[in-house]
């Protein structure tokens, strides 16, 4: 499931970028390092972060859910989060959008990327807990949220 969530959220951001059509116009800066089609590699290890400990957080908090719950709700917790990581991200020249402006076809993205990914963690990886992942997903809420307030 970790494999999936690196490669298909590797090549999601190729097309996306490469496309517009998945998540809108957008461009990636140098800040993130190596590219591979105008696509930074450490973006699949993003998603393959996210991903793991959105999922393992829905597993720690809502053990009775099943899969098929889990893996919407995983997902909706990556696009929330994807609300504070944008506008750090744009000011720390990680990526651009025309205008500084976040289309709502980002986030609509986000979800559908991650639905799939995150509902077949759920499968494979439904009962999976690691409390550190569960602290890292908040870590990295509280330090984007920071960022993005102040």
């Amino acid at each position: 499931a970790l494999g999936a969530l690196l490669l298909f959220g590797f090549l999601a951001e190729v097309f996306g970028v490469n496309t517009g059509l998945l998540f809108g116009t957008y461009a990636y800066e140098e800040v993130l390092g190596w590219k591979l089609w105008n696509t930074p590699l450490m973006i699949g290890v993003n998603w393959m972060l996210l991903g793991y400990c959105c999922g393992v957080t829905v597993n720690q908090f809502f053990p009775k859910l099943s899969w098929w719950q889990k893996g919407p709700l995983a997902s909706a917790m990556m696009v929330f989060l994807d609300l504070f990581i944008e506008p750090v991200a744009i000011q720390y020249n990680f990526w651009e959008w025309p205008g500084g402006v976040v289309p709502l076809q980002n986030y609509i993205g986000w979800y559908l990327v991650s639905l799939p990914l995150l509902s077949l963690f759920a499968y494979l990886q439904g009962q999976i807990r690691n409390k550190v992942a569960v602290a890292l997903l908040l870590m990295q809420l509280l330090f984007f949220a920071v960022l993005t307030f102040f």
